[in-house]
């Protein structure tokens, strides 16, 4: 896989991460929950636990079990500005 392909999938990946965390934190409050029960409950529905088990071919194309990113991951750590709360 090349760079460019690479860095196409880890955007993907976040944008799917981004989406599902803010689709069902948004449906917490309705039921009295904090936002951030939604948030880990996405985490939980991507993962392999429910998103492996129903749809395990999906699961391992859109989160490859391989750690490629770990260059990449770091970079954005990197870059990612750091703030004194």
């Amino acid at each position: 896989m090349s760079n460019v392909q690479l860095a196409l999938q880890f955007l993907l990946q976040l944008a799917v991460i981004l989406i599902a965390c803010k689709a069902i934190g948004a449906l917490m409050p309705r039921i009295g929950q904090p936002k951030v029960i939604g948030e880990i409950i996405a985490g939980i529905l991507l993962g392999p636990s429910l998103f492996g088990l129903l749809a395990p071919s999906a699961q391992a194309a859109l989160f490859p079990p391989a750690p490629r990113y770990a260059c990449l991951m770091k970079f954005v750590c990197r870059c990612m500005p750091t703030t004194n709360m």
